[in-house]
Order: structure tokens, then C-alpha cells, then sequence
């Protein structure tokens, strides 16, 4: 697979399953589609049905669902009635219709996270401390080389990725370090107290970011375990692996909002075609386990309460919902444009950190 191609099928598709859920559940409220595009920009082809034009455009980054009558007192497309007309519907289920783009997103990558750990399993890395970084935190506590972590702020470790999200969330905090360690008499249980530094590591861009570690790292011959789930297990496996996905992104832009994470962290579409490029390298389950971690992506930002995006429009019909009215158009109109500043600036630092990145390469 190409990066090029695994590109367009990875994001194209993502935000087409996006509106996908939108289309959706607007039909079933019984709210008119006059338009469903695969594809942004000229139209290539289409076809009318059910008075829903369906059309392939020609940048295959995307798409877009247009409702009849998304403005209220705007005027219908011919052949719809105003009980088709969006304006007209229950706050409800215009809360719904919006929320369904991101809810699709959230049920693709559960779907992914199930196919891949039913077909694949998992290959974990044994949590047995290799190397202790001199002058760490690890290495003042008194771990030690073949350390076999038990379990770190009384959570259990059954693999090595389980370490880092707890030192990550833990920031300055001490943690107890439960380990074995191998003895000339056998085994023996000790506990350990390491409180995480912030150091500077490169990502897999090759830009530096900001991580809070203990210093250690596994052995360079890794000791894998492999794993092997049926097909309902894996189903409930994917479950936690999504919500796992939803937890590190949440704690990430609660880090990003109160300033703890550096600005040069963002990154934008050019950095995550690169990031699919190379997992397109790697093969097909590498690509599809990147494609589920965006779509997660896609659905937590789009939930963020900011005019212009689905959350946005969300925390609109809760407060309309919650005072029994609408609100003023002139309050919205001045949301939405604060919202569009907002996502303007977001994405222009992050294309920014993306040419820098590129530059510095």
C-alpha cells in the first residue's frame, strides 16, 4: 500500500464515516438530505434518489451531508416540505443528528480495535526492567536491571505499555513501585518510591516533546508474550482498548488547555500523513491500528464545546434544552465566529509545527 493511497483511504474515509452518521440519523429523525458528497471540491459524477443528490467530488480528502433547512427561516430545496426542514425538528434530535458524526467515528475504531485483536491478538512486552538511565528517578529509588515490575500506584502491570500512561498521568507524583527481583536464594518482593521527571524525548517525527519518566527502559532483546482472543472476547477487548484511546487523548488536551504541554506538540494534516506514510510501511494492521487512533482523534476533538464543531453545536441545544427556549441568533452568530478564530489558530499552529518539523528533517 502507498502512503499516497493508505492517505486517502485513511482520512477520506474517517470523515466520510463521520458524515455517514449524520446522513444517517437525519433520515431516520426524518429530516431532508438534499445533497451527501464523497469527496470536497467540483463534482465528478452523481446521481438524485429519494431527493438526496449522491456525489463523488474531486479532492477525495473528505465529504460533507447538507441538510434541508440548517438556518432557520432559509428556503427549501424543491420537492421538500418544512417538516423535512432541520430548523423545525426537537432540540432532541437535532442534538442527535449532530452527535452522530463523532458516535460513528467511536464505533469505527471499536470495530477496528475488535478486528485486529480477534485476527492478530496482541504481542506485549514483558514488564521486566533492561536498563536503568544513570541519575534517574529509577536509578535514586534503587531499581535495578531485571527488575520485574509488578504493579506501579497499587495498578497491576501484566505488560510493559501499561507504565506509561500511569507515569504520564502521575506527573510529580511519587509512585510506589511495586518489583521482583531475582536473588541467589530465589525471589524477592521490594517496593520502590519514584517520583517522574519531565525530560525532552524525540517522537516517532523525530521532534522533541515534553514526557514525564522514571528511567527505565525494557531489555534490547524483548521478552513477548503473545496473546490470542476469541471472537466475542476481542469484541469486549476493543472496548477498553477504545476507551484507553479516549482517556490518553483527554488527558493530553487537559494538559494542552492548562499550558503543561509545549505548543510545538500540535501536530497538523501534514504530520499525520506522514504518520500514515510510515505506518503504510509497515503493513496493512499497522495502518488500520493508526486509522482507529485518528478516528478516536476525530471524535473527541469534534465533541470539544467549540462553536463550529459538533460540540459546539451540542452545548447550543443542551443550554436551549436546559432553559426551555432557543437562544438569540445574534449570541450564536458571535459564538460561532469566536469558535472559527479559534479553530483557524488551532490549525495554523499546527501546520506551522508541521513545515518546522519538515525543515528541521
Amino acid at each position: 500500500m502507498t502512503a499516497a493511497i493508505a492517505i486517502i483511504l485513511v482520512i477520506g474515509g474517517l470523515i466520510f464515516f463521520h458524515e455517514l452518521g449524520h446522513f444517517l440519523v437525519a433520515r431516520a429523525c426524518g429530516v431532508g438530505v438534499s445533497k451527501f458528497s464523497l469527496g470536497l471540491g467540483p463534482r465528478l459524477f452523481g446521481i438524485t434518489r429519494n431527493k438526496t443528490h449522491y456525489q463523488v467530488a474531486a479532492i477525495p480528502l473528505g465529504g460533507f451531508v447538507m441538510l434541508v433547512g440548517e438556518q432557520e427561516g432559509e428556503s427549501l430545496p424543491e420537492n421538500f416540505t418544512p417538516e423535512e426542514s432541520f430548523s423545525n425538528h426537537p432540540t432532541w434530535q437535532k442534538l442527535l443528528i449532530v452527535a452522530a458524526g463523532p458516535v460513528f467515528n467511536i464505533l469505527i475504531a471499536w470495530v477496528l480495535a475488535w478486528g485486529l485483536l480477534w485476527h492478530n491478538g496482541e504481542t506485549l512486552i514483558v514488564p521486566e526492567v533492561g536498563t536503568v538511565q544513570e541519575g534517574s528517578p529509577a536509578a535514586a529509588a534503587g531499581l535495578a536491571p531485571g527488575d520485574l515490575i509488578l504493579r506501579i500506584d497499587g495498578q497491576e502491570i501484566s505488560s510493559w505499555e501499561k507504565i506509561t500512561p500511569i507515569v504520564y498521568n502521575a506527573k510529580d507524583r511519587p509512585l510506589e513501585v511495586d518489583v521482583r527481583r531475582k536473588t541467589a536464594f530465589g525471589t524477592e518482593d521490594l517496593t520502590f518510591t519514584v517520583t517522574p521527571v519531565q525530560h525532552e524525548v524525540p517522537n516517532v517525527l523525530g521532534r522533541s516533546f515534553k514526557n514525564w519518566i522514571i528511567g527505565i527502559a525494557p531489555a534490547q532483546e524483548l521478552t513477548l508474550v503473545e496473546h490470542r482472543y476469541g471472537f466475542f472476547e476481542s469484541a469486549l477487548l476493543g472496548v477498553g482498548k477504545v476507551w484507553g484511546y479516549v482517556e490518553a487523548i483527554g488527558q493530553f488536551l487537559k494538559d494542552a488547555v492548562t499550558l503543561q504541554v509545549e505548543a510545538d506538540s500540535l501536530v497538523g494534516p501534514i504530520g499525520m500523513g506522514q504518520l500514515i506514510g510510515m505506518s503504510a510501511e509497515r503493513g496493512l494492521s499497522s495502518v488500520l491500528e493508526l486509522t482507529l487512533f485518528i478516528s478516536i482523534n476525530l471524535a473527541v476533538l469534534n465533541l470539544l464545546p467549540i462553536p463550529v464543531l459538533d460540540g459546539g453545536h451540542i452545548m447550543f441545544f443542551v443550554i436551549e434544552m436546559a432553559i426551555g427556549r432557543k437562544l438569540p441568533d445574534k449570541f450564536k452568530e458571535v459564538a460561532l465566529r469566536v469558535g472559527l478564530l479559534l479553530l483557524l489558530s488551532l490549525m495554523g499552529l499546527a501546520v506551522f509545527n508541521d513545515v518546522v518539523g519538515l525543515l528541521n528533517s
